[in-house]
């Protein structure tokens, strides 16, 4: 069993559903603002790249 099912087995089945349900979202929640702050570290670091090669526009 993982940490979470341990934590709520000793809660009524619908509890432990919607405990399941919401631990799951804020997973999912964490991961995506995971993967957008990668995606925004990733386009600051070719911004950069770009500005030392002589701007976005090649001037």
């Amino acid at each position: 069993m993982s940490y979470v099912s341990d934590a709520i087995a000793s809660y009524a089945p619908e509890f432990r559903a919607q405990e399941l349900n919401r631990f799951e979202f804020l997973a999912k929640r964490i991961a995506c603002k995971g993967k957008i702050e990668l995606v925004s570290e990733e386009r600051e670091w070719w911004l950069d790249d770009r500005r030392r090669v002589g701007g976005i526009d090649g001037g």
